[in-house]
């Protein structure tokens, strides 16, 4: 038996409880096979409305309790993997369904990049305590300072475009 009952922006489905089938399963990461933590898990008809929504637990488990009888889609979505959509999940009223799934991780984030910068003289000798600044192209800046014998800076950013202004502690500036 089915009752709905009109809201201001929603129209809420009710169902008996021997019409409603539980859901549950747990989202592991493909290749290590660990459990996915907080993954959306979205109950919903295919190419419809999503009717529940949850969150994996930290062992990767979820569950749906008291889901109307019928054939639904579910979809997944976790920080670091592929969304997955899985149609065709059958819940039968009065019983368990189990249904796993293992998510593709997404590819690992673009290489940083290293810029290394030395500060010398006009004599070629490399400039203690001189202060370097770095403007990145993504409106953030950097800074750092050489140890007292000039030895160089490392930073380690994303590629893009960097304006490096190093000062002595002299005053005297470069770029």
């Amino acid at each position: 038996m089915w009752l709905f009952i009109d809201g201001e922006n929603s129209v809420t489905l009710l169902a008996s409880a021997a019409t409603q089938g539980i859901l549950r399963g747990a989202v592991t990461s493909a290749g290590s096979g660990a459990p996915v933590r907080n993954c959306a898990i979205s109950v919903g008809f295919p190419g419809g409305a999503k009717i529940a929504t949850t969150f994996s637990a930290n062992d990767g488990s979820f569950q749906f309790g008291a889901l109307p009888a019928d054939t639904y889609a579910i979809e997944f979505s976790a920080a670091g993997h592929e969304f997955l959509q899985v149609e065709g999940v059958v819940v039968t009223a009065g019983q368990v369904t189990v249904r796993d799934a293992t998510l593709v991780p997404l590819p690992p984030p673009p290489p940083l990049a290293t810029l290394t910068v030395i500060v010398e003289d006009l004599d070629g000798n490399r400039v203690g305590g001189a202060l370097i600044h770095l403007d990145l192209a993504d409106g953030s800046s950097r800074e750092g300072v050489t140890d007292s014998v000039g030895n160089a800076l490392s930073f380690d950013l994303t590629p893009q475009l960097v304006t490096v202004t190093g000062t002595a502690p002299n005053g005297a500036m470069g770029a």
